[in-house]
């Protein structure tokens, strides 16, 4: 790695091309977190690892906050750092949540909630924390066939407004009268 008061390679740097230079990988969410954690804990890395439990030392946090691991960290230690540091403010309850159960909130239909819990089900649908979940394309068709009829009706509205939508002028009053395509005559 590069020095900044590297006095041999600083020097050839800029006569390297620049499509040889490697460009770093993009940091993944829960990497932000745990580092966000460990700056601004006043323990540091001690201080994140007890918040973490029980099982989580210091030293396996300090060894993946620098990197040292060889491979990437188990996904066990991933859906910890999520659990613990990564939390959504619930504007409704006025409370922070892991992602995982803002998540299970957001997916709850109508028919699963309580009477009670109605009002946070409504908050939940306009929550600037709330995601959308990626339509599922079907692969049924029958639901392909309602979907393309569906598209086909609507197309043809437009095409009818569209058309509806013209001005009228004298000339065209007293001109012959005209169907629209496929309109029974």
């Amino acid at each position: 790695m590069i020095q900044p008061d590297d006095l041999y390679t600083l020097p050839l740097l800029p006569l390297l091309p620049a499509a040889d230079l490697p460009t770093p990988a993009p940091v993944p969410a829960w990497r932000q977190a745990l580092d966000a954690a460990i700056a601004t804990d006043p323990r540091g890395k001690q201080g994140v690892a007890e918040r973490m439990g029980d099982n989580c030392t210091r030293g396996y946090v300090s060894r993946v906050a620098n990197g040292d691991l060889t491979a990437r960290p188990p996904a066990k230690f991933i859906a910890r750092v999520e659990q613990y540091l990564m939390r959504v403010d619930c504007p409704h309850l006025q409370t922070s949540l892991a992602p995982a159960e803002c998540a299970t909130y957001a997916a709850r239909s109508y028919a699963q909630v309580s009477q009670f819990e109605v009002p946070h089900w409504r908050a939940c649908r306009g929550c600037p924390n709330n995601k959308p979940a990626p339509l599922a394309v079907s692969q049924d068709p029958l639901v392909k066939a309602k979907a393309k009829l569906s598209a086909a009706r609507a197309a043809k509205r437009q095409q009818v407004a569209a058309h509806f939508a013209q001005p009228v002028t004298v000339s065209d009053i007293n001109a012959t009268p005209t169907t629209p395509q496929g309109a029974p005559a």
